[in-house]
């Protein structure tokens, strides 16, 4: 009896720990974007969910052209922000600024500097006493319609244009690799970022798979044509 009054305190006292250490626990990553306008975006690591107005979530992805519009207007608000709080319109605000006040709105620093660079490619936004600093070449409206690719992003948009480029040739498909080296974008983009780009293009149906997963051909067909069967994303099992 002894002993079994033992073992029940021993177990009582584990569940006491793993409760307290389950109250310790940091949240969930779940932020809130601070969007004008009546849409809420929450932003769940790289996935950004935005609620519409029947309050059902719908998935952006990174690349895509509702994510990119979201991440290039906080952008535009940072710089903003801080020349008007400084009243300094000749430095521009810091790259670490930039970054810092879109982290409070959940997008990720990676995501923010690759924007930063299509903005600044784009004569969009401009580097000022050195390359850290950044303003703005228009005004935001202008800068908002110049951010309107055809295929939601400029890596999209390179995408496709290197899939006309190089498909004429590959029967087979472009392959990946392939891709991924005809477009080089100066070490800024990821593997990843490619992955994400393809897998919009395809949801969207403006690209397909051919003989695998890492072949691809862009689609001639419109995105809505029901011929076009094989438009599985790439994270699908």
């Amino acid at each position: 009896t002894s002993d079994w009054r033992n073992h029940q305190e021993y177990c009582n006292r584990n569940v006491r720990r793993t409760e307290s250490r389950a109250e310790r626990q940091p949240p969930a990553n779940n932020v809130e974007i601070n969007v004008p306008g009546p849409a809420v975006a929450v932003a769940i690591n790289t996935i950004v969910t935005r609620r519409g107005g029947d309050g059902r979530p719908v998935a952006l992805h990174p690349g895509g052209t509702q994510y990119r519009s979201l991440l290039s207007d906080a952008i535009f608000r940072a710089i903003r922000g801080q020349m008007e709080n400084t009243g300094d319109s000749d430095t521009g605000t810091h790259v670490n600024e930039i970054i810092a006040s879109l982290r409070t709105d959940g997008f990720p620093e990676h995501e923010v500097r690759i924007a930063l660079v299509n903005l600044m490619n784009d004569g969009i936004v401009y580097t000022t006493v050195d390359e850290h600093h950044y303003n703005l070449a228009a005004d935001e409206s202008t800068a908002r319609e110049s951010t309107r690719y055809a295929y939601g992003s400029s890596l999209n948009d390179a995408i496709i244009r290197a899939l006309r480029d190089l498909g004429d040739q590959a029967e087979d498909g472009v392959y990946f690799l392939d891709l991924v080296a005809e477009i080089s974008m100066e070490g800024i983009y990821q593997e990843r970022d490619f992955r994400a780009a393809l897998n919009v293009l395809l949801n969207e149906g403006h690209v397909y798979t051919t003989i695998d997963d890492d072949h691809f051909q862009w689609s001639e067909y419109p995105p809505h044509d029901s011929t076009r069967t094989n438009r599985r994303s790439l994270f699908d099992d």
